[in-house]
């Protein structure tokens, strides 16, 4: 029996039918280890900030910075005279005047995979907050809608440390302020919090990014992710567009002209963007120039500091569990918690996917975090075990100590004829193989799926993983990309989790890597030698699962994605091999995945 499959990218779903989105309130004391709860619980020693504010809108106000560069500030101010407030900044690139739609649109959260979802909308609930005794504040960057600056080139540009050390430094001086200040948001605005925290400014309190997105924390896997170009433009799914224009990109700047040269040269003729006109186009005419940037540096990445052992200020990461654009974009955050040195930190993982928008869910967690650190409510907040876990196939929430928890150790199943996974190890097999025509010639894509048998007893899985593969290829580069799904007895398909890597990206750094978490070297690509066995070490986004009595396990192994499926049409996928390409892949001991499960 041939274990080659026709991969279909939808057949897998990423959330659950069904999952609470709201807090389950717990009365101090009660036992909360071991645990499950319905909602993501809350331990309630004192009620939280209520509304008993109105509020009016200073609009436009110049804040200006030490460069004398004057953004433009919005502030959503508690309407009591006299009265000092601590702050609450949403700092992103999304362009505040558009943000202004949670307003009316609150009460219509959209989910990930519907027509009116609009990833930009990002500060959070204004009204819930400034409701309650904050004053909420969402600038311009430079550069951006009604800022002064020069147009932004980078990320980094948008999300520009001193900027932001001003902005909460003005913000501090402010008559309705009481000097303290907080940040909001996902995504663009969690990565403010995160270059905002590594050098705090003496009036940042505390920071919660719950979108964890920091790309430097990000595991290394030397894909060329087209997801990317979307969101830095507006432009994936239905989003509403960006607010700005990009400067001219950096690279003919940073770049020695040869290396330039060479660089451009060798991309327009790597066949993945040859025989891709969409991708070679923003080469040929740079209107996009940080998708430019980006892919001059595709295939020769370097060193990158993240900086996170310096963070020592309270910090709060929250992240979707895998699956979906965040679950992908926001993979950096499993291993930022412990990379964190704060006493005072902690550890979220919400149900799978991307938060709706506006982003209006999660908000009394927010709020109750701000409650503690912004006006010294001792609420139990900090009393709750510090992390605090979606948990999919029981599709609810339960505490733990650390991350990842106490006692986790790490099984091993192995791939074998037949489809088959499990844990024995048997003798020699002949290899599977598989044949991937080019995206050009045949849209289907292909893969090798392996299951174990239908699991005896609820099996909870809770922490990084990892998948090795040995394999043979026929062209000197592959992508592996590799499903961990629960199969449920009428065949039901539930991601658990996801990985992948570029084969020319292989190399593992050895003094980083452990079984279960593979670190590889940012340096240039290193052919793969063809028809040789090869060994690679795939990072997976972390377990966070119970897999229940009579649903089997399986992985599912492709090197193209589905661009048929609802993400990738949306624009999330990895850049297409543009090559026919022949696998081999090896059963055996050297063929397993890595999963986390409890001792006994």
């Amino acid at each position: 029996m041939s274990a080659v499959s026709i991969y279909h990218a939808d057949e897998a779903k990423i959330a659950p039918r069904y999952y609470n989105t709201e807090p389950e309130k717990v009365k101090p004391g009660t036992n909360v280890k071991g645990r499950y709860f319905e909602g993501y619980p809350a331990v309630v020693k004192a009620e939280e900030s209520q509304p008993s504010y109105q509020f009016k809108t200073l609009k436009d106000v110049k804040a200006r910075m030490r460069d004398k560069t004057s953004l433009a500030v919005d502030v959503y101010l508690p309407d009591k005279e006299g009265e000092r407030f601590p702050s609450i900044l949403a700092y992103g690139m999304w362009g505040k005047d558009n943000n202004e739609v949670v307003f009316w649109l609150r009460d219509y959260p959209m989910r990930y995979d519907g027509p009116w979802w609009d990833g930009n909308l990002e500060v959070g609930d204004i009204g819930y907050f400034a409701s309650r005794g904050y004053a909420f504040v969402i600038p311009d960057p430079r550069g951006v809608g009604k800022s002064e600056g020069q147009r932004p080139r980078s990320i980094w540009d948008l999300h520009n440390a001193e900027d932001e050390w001003d902005t909460v430094e003005w913000i501090a001086k402010q008559p309705w302020s009481d000097g303290k200040v907080g940040m909001i948001g996902p995504s663009s605005y969690s990565l403010s919090q995160y270059v905002a925290a590594i050098n705090p400014p003496p009036h940042l309190a505390a920071v919660f990014p719950i979108g964890a997105f920091y790309p430097p924390s990000d595991p290394f896997t030397g894909m060329i992710d087209m997801m990317l170009n979307g969101i830095i433009h507006g432009g994936h799914i239905h989003d509403s567009g960006t607010c700005f224009q990009w400067g001219p990109p950096m690279s003919p700047e940073t770049l020695p002209k040869e290396e330039y040269d060479k660089r451009l040269a060798e991309l327009l003729e790597n066949p993945d963007i040859k025989f891709h006109p969409k991708w070679r186009s923003k080469l040929v005419y740079p209107q996009e120039p940080v998708v430019f940037d980006y892919l001059m540096g595709a295939f020769h990445p370097g060193p990158v500091d993240d900086k996170l052992d310096r963070v020592t200020l309270p910090f709060y990461v929250g992240l979707p569990a895998p699956g979906g654009g965040g679950g992908r974009l926001y993979s950096g955050g499993y291993e930022a918690y412990n990379k964190i040195r704060s006493e005072h930190k902690k550890f979220l993982i919400t149900y799978p996917g991307e938060f709706a928008r506006p982003f209006v869910e999660m908000q009394y967690e927010i709020l109750r975090w701000y409650d503690h650190w912004l006006k010294g409510m001792d609420n139990g907040i900090m009393d709750e075990p510090p992390v605090k876990l979606f948990v999919g196939g029981t599709n609810r929430y339960k505490f733990e100590d650390e991350w990842p928890p106490a006692g986790t150790t790490w099984g091993r199943l192995y791939l074998h004829a037949g489809n088959r996974l499990s844990r024995a190890i048997e003798g020699p097999q002949n290899p599977d193989h598989m044949h991937q025509p080019m995206p050009l010639k045949s849209p289907v894509v292909y893969s090798l799926n392996y299951f174990t048998e239908p699991f005896e007893r609820d099996t909870e899985m809770i922490g990084p993983a990892a998948f090795y593969l040995e394999a043979a290829v026929d062209k000197d580069d592959i992508n592996w990309m590799v499903k961990v799904v629960d199969v449920d007895p009428e065949g039901g398909m539930q991601l658990m989790s996801e990985g992948w890597l570029k084969g020319s990206f292989r190399a593992l750094n050895e003094g980083k890597s452990k079984p279960w978490s593979p670190v590889h070297v940012r340096q240039d690509p290193v052919p793969i030698p063809i028809g040789k066995s090869v060994k690679y070490a795939i990072n997976l986004m972390p377990i966070v699962y119970v897999m229940q009595k009579g649903h089997t396990l399986g992985v599912i192994i492709r090197t193209q994605d589905d661009m048929f499926g609802q993400r990738e049409i949306g624009g999330l996928y990895f850049l297409n091999r543009m090559v026919d390409a022949t696998v081999d892949v090896h059963l055996g001991p050297d063929s397993y995945l890595v999963f986390p499960e409890k001792e006994n």
